[in-house]
């Protein structure tokens, strides 16, 4: 009698344990709707089923161990379509999966080992194979139903989760914590049903559901039974490449590219990465390989870089420390020593080899190699490695061997090369912490003139200059806008008429940054430019007076302006004899090789651009066709646009004439959105706005805005019909603020 009291206490002790036990109990993940193709092989049988891989995920986020015997997986009309067996459970920190059922060939290596498994049935894929109610339903339905957790033997629901359709397919909760996958219960703040083609879940530590793409914010990961759907998708690739490397140090003095005062053939080797992302990288045991795949350094505990940084890892550095580089570099080294220390691999190698060698970035915490680059006859570790010779360098050669200079690519080009090719000059062999330097040599496709105010137009509309003044001389310019990302020394650089004779002369310090327009003008009065024209624009003059018959482009042989008839422009580096660019109408004749006629098939219109057009002719920056600038900026109002890009924004639009007191960025609404979404902005005063999309890895997608808007509050409806699913970034820039915020795509 005795022994018998004591089964029955035990009994009831852990029924009782169970029972409170059981409140931590979790559903974290349904697949009511399996991905198409081989994509929904959920289970990792290798067979993809429309019921067998569907599945109900758990969670146990207590301390004690859950008896889940006689546990009923119950669906929409209340009908068990699973029942635990005897003895299974479930332990803290532990998941469990119920999927519809499995293969012969049992569970893939997809689901992590400790998860505990179950299958309504193990077979192939059927008709009626899955979570069968046993009324004809063998699946769960993408309309409308529930997954409910319930302890039959105490009839108690432990857990519901339910969703449903439009109206007409009602489905309504059957206790009163269900939770709905709609607001407020989701993410997106939408209702979840329907063709979907992922799962439903949440993160283990958040009570928000969505579809496992939202959640985890990864686009390729649909599901991830047995995982916390925070943890269960690779970490995004980190937004690191290397864009130098220096395996040949120059000779003499001239090799000194830490800055240390000493030439070392092992110690100026260097390494330079930079991050081109949005976002920090903790570099925090990073590592960098050599030929042999042998780590010759490790980064520390820490070690951050942030966006548009560089990095850069020296062999070694003297006690002098370092000198030469830019104080935004992240800077790392081997060891802080003389020479004779460098990037040694333990195995008697303290150096890149010149003849053959190759440098890896690989993220250690995940064995994931980031980038490659290699040279000489050194076979590729990767299937992504960048070789240092054809089509990989602009020169098309082989690089290796006894170059004395670094071998680096620019952060817009990913075509590689020697320093002295890529910087175009011979003078400079690296650049450690720096873009690879443009020195005085710049290439066509770094400027371009983007507008010429050749004919002015009558009366006040023609003051383009903003003096107060309408001049037909003073008031025509020219327009030049950089399109690289280094700034351009235009010391020097002249601008030719249709007789090759120079106009203008650049003064010496006349510079052009990055994404930045400069404007000539044949002359400005008195009182100087106007306000019309953008604060960031570089603005010269032939000459600072008031008009008359001599001011303006003179040639000194008596021509003082552009000929509307037949005349060029063109931009000239008379250091190296070279021309830019030229664009040239009516009845000139082109001067260089590089000549664009102002006529069909350079025109939008297909017309000539010749005689009285009375306003400017002009080009789109995204665009190589010209015009006159009511044709290109869609506006029979706006003649010219010294300064600014002429294309007009049609997705933009002013909706308030109220004045807001601080600049904001709305989160866009739709989101998720499927095409079109509106992006609404407000700034309290006349400033220039940026408004540019990102992908997830941070490359520009589009900019949308990017000029001056007066005060006021701004909408943008963005169209992206030809961009895939997924999560996209959108900038907000204006008068110093800098505001990020995510939307998602869902197609």
């Amino acid at each position: 009698m005795k022994s018998k009291f004591t089964l029955f206490s035990f009994m009831f002790l852990f029924s009782f344990v169970s029972f409170f036990a059981q409140g931590d109990l979790r559903i974290t993940e349904i697949m009511f709707d399996v991905p198409a193709d081989s994509l929904g092989d959920a289970n990792g049988d290798g067979v993809r089923g429309s019921r067998s891989d569907e599945f109900v995920e758990l969670y146990n986020a207590g301390t004690l161990q859950i008896d889940l015997t006689a546990y009923q997986i119950v669906e929409r009309e209340g009908v068990p379509v699973f029942t635990f067996p005897v003895g299974a459970t479930i332990d803290p920190g532990q998941f469990v999966v119920v999927f519809g059922s499995v293969g012969p060939n049992g569970f893939g290596s997809n689901i992590p080992e400790g998860t505990g498994l179950y299958t309504v049935n193990t077979t192939t894929d059927g008709a009626n194979v899955g979570f069968n109610n046993g009324a004809g339903k063998s699946n769960f339905s993408n309309s409308s139903d529930r997954v409910m957790i319930v302890d039959a033997l105490l009839a108690d629901t432990v857990a519901e989760v339910y969703w449903r359709g439009p109206t007409g397919q009602p489905n309504e909760p059957m206790t009163a914590d269900a939770i709905f996958l709609a607001a407020p219960n989701t993410i997106s703040g939408d209702s979840i049903y329907g063709a979907i083609r992922q799962s439903v879940t949440h993160d283990i530590n958040s009570e928000k559901w969505d579809m496992h793409t939202f959640v985890t914010g990864n686009l390729d990961y649909l599901f991830s039974p047995g995982t916390n759907a925070k943890e269960s998708i690779a970490p995004p690739p980190p937004t690191i490449t290397i864009t130098e490397i220096m395996f040949d140090v120059p000779l003499d003095s001239l090799g000194d590219a830490n800055g240390d005062g000493i030439r070392g053939s092992k110690s100026d080797e260097f390494v330079e990465i930079y991050n081109f992302g949005l976002k920090d990288v903790d570099l925090t045991g990073f590592q960098i390989l050599d030929s042999e795949g042998i780590d010759v350094y490790t980064f520390p505990d820490g070690a951050i870089l942030e966006p548009n940084q560089f990095g850069v890892v020296f062999g070694a550095v003297g006690s002098a420390g370092y000198s030469n580089i830019p104080p935004a570099t992240k800077l790392f080294e081997v060891q802080q020593s003389d020479d004779n220390v460098g990037f040694n691999n333990g195995s008697g190698k303290s150096n890149f080899s010149n003849s053959k060698d190759a440098v890896l970035l690989v993220n250690s915490a995940v064995a994931d190699t980031v980038v490659e680059v290699y040279w000489g006859s050194t076979a590729p570790q990767t299937a992504d490695a960048i070789y240092l010779g054809p089509p990989n360098t602009i020169s098309g050669d082989s690089i290796s061997g006894k170059i004395r200079k670094s071998v680096t690519h620019k952060l817009d080009s990913d075509l590689w090369d020697t320093h002295t090719v890529v910087s175009g000059d011979t003078l400079s062999l690296f650049s450690p912490g720096a873009n690879a330097p443009k020195k005085p040599v710049v290439i066509a496709s770094d400027i371009i003139i983007t507008e010429i105010m050749f004919d002015v137009p009558p009366d006040s509309l023609g003051d383009a200059n903003g003096d107060g003044v309408r001049g037909s001389r003073s008031d025509e310019f020219i327009e030049l806008y950089n399109k690289s990302s280094s700034v351009i020394d235009l010391s020097g650089y002249q601008l030719l008429e249709s007789n090759s004779i120079a106009v203008y002369t650049f003064p010496s310090g006349a510079t052009i940054n990055p994404g930045q327009f400069v404007v000539v003008f044949g002359a400005v009065g008195p009182n100087g430019y106007g306000t019309t024209i953008p604060s960031e624009t570089g603005i010269f003059e032939v000459q600072v007076t008031t008009d008359d018959a001599n001011v303006g482009f003179n040639n000194s042989a008596g021509k003082s302006n552009l000929s509307q008839s037949g005349d060029c422009v063109a931009l000239i580096n008379p250091a190296i004899n070279d021309t830019l660019i030229e664009v040239y109408w009516g009845s000139a004749n082109q001067i260089s090789s590089k000549a664009i006629y102002l006529n069909y098939p350079n025109t939008l219109t297909g017309n000539d651009l010749s005689g009285s057009i009375d306003q400017s002719v002009t080009r789109k920056l995204d665009n190589d066709k010209w015009d006159i600038h009511t044709v290109v900026s869609e506006s029979d109002i706006t003649l010219f646009s010294p300064g600014t890009d002429a294309e007009v924004i049609t997705g933009l639009e002013n909706v308030s004439n109220k004045i807001p007191n601080k600049f904001t960025l709305l989160q866009n609404y739709p989101n998720p959105f499927n095409p079109s979404t509106v992006i609404e902005f407000s700034i309290p005063k006349e400033s220039s706005v940026s408004l540019i999309i990102y992908d997830i890895l941070g490359r520009e997608i589009a900019t949308l805005v990017n000029k001056k808007l007066k005060a006021g509050y701004y909408n943008y409806t963005w169209n992206a019909t030809n961009l895939s699913s997924g999560i996209y970034l959108y900038k907000f820039s204006a008068n110093n603020n800098i505001i990020t915020k995510k939307m998602l795509l869902v197609k």
